[in-house]
């Protein structure tokens, strides 16, 4: 006999999974890992979802600037969980009302954001919630109507969750 723990039998679909139901899950799964040994998945790469929230998953502060009157990349991170997660970042005209400048969140080089424009060299916070992978690239590009005088910048790219440590 081993040592199972026992759990929630009662489930309903408003019911919100917890780390600590994973972690039950995985120490279940180990300790009768003799009893399904044909288990197709491996239980330390469970992917666990979460929602787009407030809890920092990873922040990039650095500034970067963009050169071109088309979308570059300005920003990457490459994400290593599956999750809707919320996407926010800064961005600013450094030189104030010479030209407009504009910024997108791009996912694998495709356009998933809104388009945001300012002519402000004040730095305006943008969020958005969007869906990644494990494996996916979160970007952010930015264009110049007049480039050659005005280059976007774009500092504090974040990924945000509903929840803490993400495992995948």
């Amino acid at each position: 006999m081993s040592d199972w723990q026992g759990a929630k039998t009662d489930w309903t679909p408003e019911d919100d999974v917890t780390d600590e139901d994973f972690d039950r899950i995985e120490t279940n799964t180990k300790a009768n890992r003799e009893d399904i040994d044909d288990l197709s998945f491996d239980v330390n790469n469970i992917d666990r979802r979460y929602s787009a929230g407030n809890f920092r998953v990873y922040i990039d502060q650095s500034e970067d600037s963009g050169h071109s009157d088309n979308y570059k990349k300005t920003k990457e991170v490459t994400v290593g969980f599956g999750s809707e997660c919320r996407v926010k970042f800064k961005f600013c005209a450094p030189t104030g009302g010479a030209a407009t400048v504009y910024a997108k969140i791009y996912k694998n080089s495709q356009p998933v954001g809104i388009e945001r424009s300012t002519k402000s060299a004040d730095y305006n916070t943008y969020t958005e919630d969007i869906n990644i992978n494990p494996g996916d690239k979160i970007q952010i590009y930015t264009k110049s109507d007049f480039y050659l005088n005005n280059h976007p910048v774009v500092k504090d790219l974040e990924i945000l969750v509903d929840k803490g440590l993400v495992a995948g």
